[in-house]
């Protein structure tokens, strides 16, 4: 007779809450109730649980519009917490809803991914979530169909973050189909051998184990951040621009990969009724009440609501955890997201800095930047037309646009083209959104040159002189990708003259042109 399997989801206390209460770790004991241990168990438990009143569904209303009778429809879910505290340390088991039980302040933050991450065979993965540290963050969940390992879900250990994993155990791991991320790690183990404190036991030995730094070392690239005083600091940087409404550094996000067609829209605290389509931290913004005595804690305890299309239990987050924003504090580089805070790691800043001073400074005799009496600047279409006409032997190309089978969109070639070089033109006030859509339109031209005789021949209609594309024997070593930033100036080094942000995107282009074998450089343009 095969075992059967129970499905466990946990998440540990901090050592710091491990000898309070158990119903400290709750948000409210409001609807909830507790069920004690046995009398026969050695050691110290207890059960919360919770259930919802049956409601119907937000679908339900839209149907009995079309009815001569309501369409009888009801919904309900169940929470429940088991929580466990054994050789000085709890441990939490979660089913059902449960997790919106918990107050996550008291959860040690990694212990989900850093345990699956030791618990793992690291060529038997099948689902990965990541999001990346760059100006415009995305979230990616990867799954494959048979066991891979880590690099065949193509993550960028440039700018990757690993949020959550999923696969089948290391050899000596007495659990089945494990999942990890953030505070949270999900496995099977066999009913005939659950034994809870052997269970807690072995979870504190899995997460303090270093294994994953042999198998993964780029993992801690960025790495949570455990120093409360500087969580404080970086908090109060974080509250400042909350209060400014600066929705160009503070963004909202889903901490959590969702079915986006679940979902109905989202509200906050104070305005749950008024249900917004996209997550936007200017309708957050306009639910403050008074912004001077709003505090990092208001913003912790304030609620996105999910509303859900099936009804029963929308899902919630406290908005601090669906905060993206990066800070700059102390000589390091620090992000914020899905409410922990991650530090840069120094050497892989330092290895981004040298990749980045490898690159070429060009000096091609670029005009000056024309600034008018008020300030203002003239625009990149006006600066390349008046560039082109003072370099000879180029060709505009801005706004000429080609497009083959092998393009998605209408590419730009370059905006100006001159023998063996391709220059890509960009404001830098536009900030690192700006440049690093500069960086990829660069790597995206040159590869589409390298690769298809069709957009050699589709470039080349756009010019008056055809040798500067040659339609066959095209050779990339022969070309360089200049990048011109406009209204910069280059502060001793690149590493020094560029955002992060920028610096991290501009090393993934470097990395894809030399392979590629261009050569790259940038020039500056005061």
């Amino acid at each position: 007779m095969r075992d059967s399997y129970v499905r466990l989801n946990a998440v540990l206390v901090g050592s710091a809450y491990a000898n309070q209460s158990f119903e400290s770790f709750l948000t409210s004991m409001d609807g909830v109730t507790r069920h004690d241990e046995k009398n026969d168990l050695n050691f110290e438990i207890a059960i919360f649980s919770k259930n919802k009143e049956q409601e119907p569904p937000k679908w339900a209303d839209f149907l009995t519009n079309y009815t001569a009778q309501n369409v009888a429809l009801n919904n309900r879910s169940s929470s429940a917490i088991f929580c466990v505290r054994h050789a000085g340390n709890v441990v939490i088991f979660i089913f059902g809803y449960g997790r919106f039980m918990l107050d996550e302040k008291f959860l040690v933050p990694d212990f989900g991914i850093k345990t699956a991450l030791n618990t793992l065979k690291g060529d038997s993965l099948y689902s990965i979530d990541t999001f990346s540290i760059s100006e415009q963050p995305m979230q990616v969940r990867a799954q494959s169909v048979k066991k891979s390992n880590m690099s065949d879900f193509g993550i960028d250990v440039s700018k990757d973050i690993l949020k959550s994993v999923t696969g089948m155990p290391s050899i000596g791991v007495p659990y089945a189909n494990i999942s990890g991320g953030g505070n949270l790690y999900a496995f099977s183990v066999k009913k005939t051998a659950l034994n809870i404190p052997s269970v807690v036991a072995s979870l504190i030995g899995f997460y303090g184990m270093v294994t994953y730094k042999a198998n993964y070392p780029w993992v801690d690239n960025v790495r949570s951040l455990k120093d409360s005083s500087t969580k404080s600091s970086l908090d109060g940087l974080l509250l400042a621009e909350i209060k400014l409404n600066n929705s160009l550094r503070v963004m909202l996000n889903v901490p959590e990969v969702q079915s986006w067609d679940e979902i109905v829209g989202f509200s906050f605290t104070r305005a749950k009724s008024i249900i917004k389509p996209m997550l936007m931290f200017g309708d957050y913004f306009s639910t403050i009440l008074n912004v001077n005595t709003l505090t990092i804690d208001s913003v912790k305890n304030d609620t996105v609501f999910v509303a859900k299309i099936c009804g029963g239990d929308d899902l919630s987050f406290s908005v601090y955890k669906t905060i993206y924003f990066e800070a700059d504090f102390g000589g390091k580089k620090y992000i914020l997201f899905s409410g922990s805070w991650y530090e840069v790691n120094a050497n892989f800043l330092a290895g981004v800095d040298l990749e980045v001073n490898s690159v070429d400074v060009a000096n091609i005799g670029l005009p000056a930047l024309i600034y008018n009496a008020a300030g203002g600047v003239e625009t990149e279409g006006d600066y390349n037309i008046r560039a082109c006409a003072a370099l000879a032997g180029s060709e505009l190309l801005d706004k000429k646009l080609i497009k083959t089978p092998q393009m998605a969109s209408q590419i730009e070639v370059c905006d100006i083209l001159l023998p063996n070089q391709y220059l890509h033109v960009k404001h830098k006030k536009g900030g690192s959104s700006s440049l690093s859509h500069l960086f990829a339109q660069g790597c995206v031209s040159a590869e589409l040159m390298l690769s298809y005789k069709e957009a050699r021949k589709k470039a080349r209609s756009k010019l008056s002189d055809k040798t500067l594309i040659p339609e066959t024997n095209y050779l990339s070593n022969n070309y360089t990708v200049v990048y011109v930033l406009l209204g910069a100036t280059i502060n001793g080094t690149l590493s020094n003259s560029l955002p992060f942000f920028s610096k991290v995107n501009l090393v993934t282009a470097l990395k894809k042109l030399r392979n590629m074998n261009y050569k790259i450089a940038i020039q500056f343009v005061p």
